[in-house]
């Protein structure tokens, strides 16, 4: 940790990201949120104390959660894609009380309306060109805000980023191309052992 306005960085020497993807997020609050090594878990984090708590309840081998943890406004829920066998897609995790919810396959999440009552997301696993809203209570609708001319770079690189009022959106997107090579006579000891006219 460093302070905005510069200084000396300060580890956080008890806490391992090994076996991880790196993320790592604030809570609304100043406590830090970091993947737990083996990515099924995230461990909030006092950085006064430097003790460490489980977010998610009983979490073996519930499925893998890959990307940071998106925190509702009022830090009492987090939205996240999680890997599991009940289900993959966008989860809302209440911590009080707690609960987990699956509240859309194939829904990668990246911000919270200022209101805390939908969750932006990408759609889709295998192209990822749309961008949608989620409403957060049952029955989950789902609109679409924006079909993008490429896709958003792949979600554990970076997924799109909501400003802080709620306003705009911003995204890298990803376009691959590739090119077909015909080779002749690269192999130097063919060429040597040729029959010369």
């Amino acid at each position: 940790m460093i302070s905005a306005n510069g200084g000396t960085p300060q580890p956080l020497e008890k806490t391992n990201a090994s076996n991880t993807n790196y993320n790592l997020a604030w809570w609304p609050s100043n406590e830090v949120v970091y993947q737990k090594a083996g990515n099924r878990n995230f461990l909030r984090v006092n950085d006064k104390a430097q003790t460490e708590e489980s977010i998610i309840q009983n979490d073996e081998p519930k499925g893998w959660v890959p990307s940071k943890p998106i925190f509702s406004p009022d830090g009492k829920r987090l939205a996240v894609y999680w890997n599991r066998h009940a289900g993959e897609g966008l989860w809302i995790v209440s911590l009080e009380p707690y609960s987990e919810t699956l509240v859309q396959p194939q829904m990668m999440p990246f911000g919270w309306s200022p209101d805390g009552k939908q969750v932006y997301a990408v759609r889709g696993i295998e192209s990822q060109r749309e961008i949608v809203t989620i409403r957060v209570a049952s029955p989950n609708e789902v609109v679409s805000i924006a079909t993008l001319p490429g896709d958003v770079a792949a979600f554990w690189c970076g997924l799109p980023s909501l400003s802080p009022g709620g306003g705009q959106i911003i995204a890298s997107l990803a376009e691959e191309k590739s090119d077909v090579w015909l080779m002749e006579n690269f192999d130097p000891s063919l060429r040597a052992t040729k029959p010369q006219p």
